[in-house]
């Protein structure tokens, strides 16, 4: 088994990011209910915020009680000439209409791309898949992956469905399951991505030899003991590997919509 060190991947980002203009705009994060996950990621956006001269402005709208009021607030954001981009807390409460909100958010300000209508960017996890495939396998262009077989562990929003689009795009077969479906199907899985958020999920008996296996859940879905893990090719953990990268990799998307780095 060979580890992705998420660090030194987010490293090479950052780096390229810190010889471009700074952006003048703030990054602004709205939460509705503290959890755990989320205040792991603040902590680590406002780090590499501070880093890179950036701004960021994190609101808490656990008053806010209709989608009605959110999207009005989106859309105030979408007026605010200081903000340039926007990062909106998932799973949003069940109090709010989701796919309404989610199409409210501005599109020019959506680092996540979480509306449809949003253009010229990829979803965070899509770049951080795009690096970490880059960093395991250096010799391996895009075609090289076609009819490969990839298996996707959580069917959310900024994980799952972004990924299972990436990967149909490079002629995978890409299988999108649930933390409560059966599992059988990983184990003819030439990449295996998990994000549930369900620690131990991923057990050694699921995967093929020299698989590639990567974490986004968190704390993280790979229980790593009993040296199982020397049988999987390729290994990115969530802590320490893709939890920088992404980060990273949302902060490129900053720069893009601010202009200080072109879009795809």
């Amino acid at each position: 088994m060979q580890r992705v060190n998420g660090h030194q991947v987010a490293e090479k980002i950052l780096a390229r990011l810190g010889s471009l203009p700074v952006p003048e705009k703030i990054l602004s994060l709205i939460s509705f209910e503290p959890s755990d996950a989320f205040s792991s990621f603040a902590r680590q956006q406002m780090k590499t915020a501070g880093r890179l001269g950036l701004g960021v402005r994190i609101l808490y709208r656990a008053e806010t009680k209709s989608t009605l009021e959110l999207v009005a607030e989106l859309d105030r954001f979408g007026d605010d000439e200081t903000v340039g981009g926007l990062v909106l807390q998932l799973p949003l409460p069940p109090r709010f209409n989701k796919r309404k909100v989610l199409a409210s958010i501005p599109p020019e300000k959506d680092i996540d791309a979480l509306n449809p209508a949003t253009s010229g960017i990829d979803a965070p996890a899509v770049l951080a898949v795009e690096n970490i495939l880059r960093t395991s396998h250096p010799d391996r262009e895009d075609a090289d992956w076609h009819g490969c077989r990839a298996c996707i562990v959580g069917a959310g929003t900024l994980i799952g469905r972004p990924l299972h689009h990436y990967f149909e795009s490079l002629g995978m077969k890409s299988r999108m399951l649930n933390s409560k479906s059966s599992l059988d199907e990983i184990v003819d899985a030439d990449l295996v991505i998990s994000g549930t958020g369900v620690p131990g999920l991923i057990r050694p008996e699921l995967l093929k030899p020299g698989a590639d296996l990567i974490d986004f859940g968190y704390p993280g879905d790979v229980k790593e003991d009993d040296g199982w893990l020397d049988k999987v090719g390729w290994y990115t953990p969530a802590k320490g590997g893709t939890g920088p990268i992404l980060v990273a990799c949302m902060f490129e998307n900053f720069y893009r919509l601010c202009g200080s780095l072109r879009k795809n």
